[in-house]
């Protein structure tokens, strides 16, 4: 027999590849941060940079550059004794029953933990599945955000980012009318389901390279977006907000790598992000991500939100 090529294997692997490619540190070449600041017994993070971070966010679209960037900080945190990574994951597929646990351990010794809300991609043969999830607020203020005008236009800069990647492959794009209320913990978001029937011939790995990433972790115009972050943004993002699930000959499912932190030994490095848009403002978007962080550091502290350092 010859030994011709498998089409589906060399599919899969092609999405392999893509998927690789879809961390922070591929989709953004920053500067690595790793070694500067003190970890203590507690929180390490510069609000300072996260300020000015913003402003520029900020002056770059009031500047009509961009529509929406999302920013992100890093947060570090020592615990007493070694982070035991697999009690952490346990722990947030409790504290998070709703989202998808991930755990991945590295060959130098660390380990990358999350539990994300947001599904990037799932697809069964020419069927794909996908959401923007944008928008957030307190869960006591879960009752006014389906009418803040700030926060729909966060997501529908998601909506509308999403809907343009899959054009060019699909016969069908379906969106649902309005957004709706999605809870996790901590935190309220909006969300829209995104379906879509592909194009014959359409290769899943050049929809997934085309998908990623979303404006609901780089944002809109994405080219620009990214540029900004680039720049601006001096954070290794390393696996966050990449892609981590499974790749099959026919489907897949992968979600965004967020609500997540990186560990070694007994240091743990928290990522977490904020989508700026006209009206975003110093507090809000700090808070926010202060939210963000709170299921990762319940889990690292062994489960109970009294015992955050």
């Amino acid at each position: 027999m010859g030994q011709g090529r498998d089409p589906a294997v060399a599919e899969v692997r092609e999405v392999r590849t893509v998927a690789r490619r879809l961390d922070g540190s591929g989709s953004r070449p920053n500067k690595c941060l790793r070694g500067r600041g003190k970890y203590l017994n507690g929180v390490v993070s510069d609000r300072g940079a996260w300020n000015r971070l913003l402003h520029d966010a900020l002056a770059a679209i009031q500047g009509g550059t961009l529509s929406k960037v999302v920013i992100a900080r890093s947060v570090d945190l020592e615990g007493l004794q070694a982070f035991d990574v697999e009690q952490v994951f346990d722990s947030l597929r409790r504290i998070a029953p709703g989202s998808t646990a991930f755990l991945i351990r590295g060959t130098d010794g660390t380990a990358f933990v999350g539990a994300s809300p947001e599904l990037l991609c799932r697809c069964d043969g020419s069927l794909l599945e996908t959401e923007a999830l944008a928008g957030s607020a307190s869960q006591a203020n879960a009752a006014v955000l389906l009418q803040s005008d700030k926060e729909n236009r966060e997501h529908r800069c998601v909506v509308d980012g999403i809907s343009s990647a899959l054009g060019p492959f699909s016969e069908a794009v379906s969106i649902e009318g309005s957004p709706t209320l999605l809870g996790v913990p901590h935190l309220v978001h909006l969300r829209t389901p995104i379906r879509a029937r592909l194009k014959e011939g359409s290769r899943i790995s050049q929809v997934l390279a085309a998908l990623h990433p979303t404006p609901a972790v780089g944002g809109t115009p994405k080219e620009r977006a990214l540029s900004f972050l680039a720049e601006h943004e001096n954070l290794d993002r390393g696996w966050y907000g990449g892609a981590v699930g499974w790749v099959g000959e026919h489907s897949m499912e992968l979600v965004v790598a967020l609500r997540s932190a990186l560990l070694r030994a007994n240091r743990a490095r928290l990522f977490v992000g904020a989508g700026i848009v006209e009206g975003s403002t110093e507090e809000g978007e700090w808070e926010e991500t202060e939210a963000k962080g709170l299921t990762i550091r319940e889990a690292l502290s062994g489960g109970g939100s009294d015992a955050l350092p």
